[in-house]
């Protein structure tokens, strides 16, 4: 990707996070990257496929992070995995990403609700394949629901809890979430 894509593509994560997904034009995108309309519509096809770009690029540095944690240390972790959770779960919680990803799912624009609805599951499926790591195979068959209810307490404890708390507390939210799931997984198994 060439510098000055790069740099509208950090332009617009900025406005968007400041502003928000709908309340940003591509008018503001324009005179913040200081580009033409041209050059814009060259780089994206459309303000989505912008969002697109930004999402990509927040989740491609997000994930390296994340893996980074698994360097030297055993999947089977738990305080590992319970590190990229916290990683998951402040990065989200500082740079306001719920709240923007709730302004993207509230507009009209389908392709990049289902954009996220992808990058939703990608997500699960990755809960899903650490708890895998963590718990065992064998608890295979159930991992997809708890992965799902885990991703949800963390999300809605982070929403409320963490926003109304500070994120000073976020250990101790990761860990009881964990130990919900951990309850709920014993318990169907």
């Amino acid at each position: 990707m060439n510098e000055r894509k790069r740099q509208v593509i950090n332009h617009a994560k900025r406005l968007f996070l400041e502003k928000g997904y709908r309340n940003t034009s591509i008018q503001d995108i324009l005179e913040d990257s200081n580009i033409s309309r041209g050059t814009f519509y060259n780089y994206f096809p459309s303000k989505g496929e912008l969002f697109k770009a930004v999402y990509d690029s927040v989740l491609e540095e997000h994930h390296a992070r994340r893996d980074e944690l698994l360097i030297g240390h055993d999947l089977g972790d738990i305080e590992v995995f319970i590190a990229q959770l916290k990683l998951h779960m402040t990065t989200s919680f500082h740079n306001r990403f719920f709240v923007l990803i709730d302004d993207v799912m509230s507009s009209n624009e389908q392709d990049v609700k289902d954009f996220i609805k992808q990058t939703r599951w990608l997500y699960i499926n990755w809960l899903r394949n650490r708890l895998a790591d963590v718990f065992g195979e064998g608890k295979k068959p159930y991992l997809l629901d708890c992965s799902i209810i885990l991703g949800s307490l963390l999300h809605h404890y982070v929403y409320f809890y963490v926003a109304a708390k500070g994120d000073e507390k976020i250990d101790e939210v990761i860990r009881y979430c964990l130990e919900c799931v951990k309850t709920i997984l014993n318990d169907v198994s």
